[in-house]
């Protein structure tokens, strides 16, 4: 933006020189009292060196090059993938197939709902007003559910994943953790901190946030990867169970009672829409791999939950 702005400058600079110096430029011979090509040959080679001195011509050569190579590597990648998707769409001729494996290795399944009802469960997990989504509707099927106040990935900022993967649902197990962040007791200050975990998550190369949901101080549930999506928050449970993690750091302290709140309402709002077992498995994320998670503290209050098993 700053070379196309001094770009702009010169010539308007040039311009405005030519307009005040009452000049017209006219390819006509040098006696008829206007510029003639001459002249305009002089200003051209100027203006070029100006340029030039702003943007060496090789440098813009590059720039230019490097775009043309990037835009045809991402339309290489675009035609393969909508290629393999089409290819294995055609050859399920009339059954409806749901996505489990990734864009790199599609794997396709006899999915346990219509498409209908996947988009009804999209937008009871989205929040009121969301991209495409009548106001009425989600507050009568997040009513009827039962749901808590969801923020979606764009009301709290979230980039857009590299990767989308699709577990077969109900799932059976979920997952608790904490952030080990600051608490937060604001959607603004909710917000900030997803923000910043999905960023450390996809700098570890993860493709998105690892966790299905968030559940901030605030009392509001903050999506994730969201309902009937793989999640990347613990191994050898990523494609069977949510992973919901709380906001702050709970080795001495629960949390808040209105953030418990938030949690055991998504859990009862989970199952009332068909995406986690009636008879699910609530775990810590201690009792799965080597970490002090979910914190001490709200591992021993999850314990006094009856969806806690431990073992299993």
């Amino acid at each position: 933006m700053r070379l196309k702005g001094e770009m702009l400058m010169v010539a308007a600079v040039v311009t405005v020189l030519l307009v005040i110096g009452g000049v017209e430029v006219n390819p006509g011979p040098q006696n008829s009292g206007n510029m003639n090509w001459e002249d305009v040959e002089v200003i051209r080679k100027v203006v070029k060196e100006v340029v030039e001195e702003l943007c060496p011509f090789e440098q813009l050569k590059r720039m230019i090059q490097e775009h043309v190579k990037e835009h045809a590597r991402t339309r290489r990648w675009i035609e393969e993938n909508t290629n393999e998707v089409k290819g294995k769409m055609e050859s399920s001729e009339r059954e409806r197939l749901l996505p489990v494996g990734s864009y790199e290795n599609l794997i396709y399944e006899t999915p346990v709902e219509s498409e209908e009802d996947l988009l009804a469960r999209d937008m009871a997990a989205a929040h009121v007003g969301g991209p495409g989504i009548d106001d009425r509707v989600y507050e009568n099927m997040i009513h009827a559910a039962d749901c808590p106040r969801i923020v979606s990935r764009a009301g709290w900022g979230a980039k857009r994943p590299w990767i989308v993967e699709y577990m077969v649902i109900p799932v059976e197990y979920v997952v608790i953790a904490h952030t080990v962040t600051q608490p937060c007791n604001s959607a603004s200050t909710c917000a900030d901190i997803m923000v910043n975990i999905q960023t450390h998550h996809m700098n570890l190369s993860w493709g998105d946030i690892g966790y299905s949901f968030v559940v901030g101080g605030d009392g509001n549930v903050y999506e994730g990867r969201g309902w009937h999506k793989v999640g990347a928050h613990t191994k050898g449970f990523n494609k069977k169970g949510l992973g919901i993690a709380l906001i702050g750091e709970f080795s001495d302290e629960i949390p808040s009672r209105i953030q418990l709140d938030a949690l055991k309402n998504l859990l009862k709002c989970g199952v009332e829409l068909g995406e986690l077992s009636e008879d699910f498995k609530l775990l810590g994320h201690r009792q799965l791999i080597a970490t002090k998670s979910p914190g001490l503290a709200l591992y021993q209050e999850i314990q006094t939950w009856p969806e806690w098993v431990e073992e299993l």
